[in-house]
């Protein structure tokens, strides 16, 4: 899917933050869901954007 698609489709009934795999709304993989890898992501990108 496009992402003008999945930003203008009516079939996300105006929610946001939707994760779509195979065009279709799906749920986030158990990865993205974990807190100590955000905090970790949110660290290294902190850390790029300080250089």
């Amino acid at each position: 899917m496009r992402i003008f698609e999945a930003a203008t489709s009516p079939a996300d009934d105006g929610r946001s933050g939707l994760y779509f795999e195979s065009g279709r709304p799906a749920a986030l993989p158990r990865v993205a869901r974990d807190t100590a890898v955000q905090q970790e992501l949110l660290a290294i990108l902190r850390g790029m954007a300080d250089s």
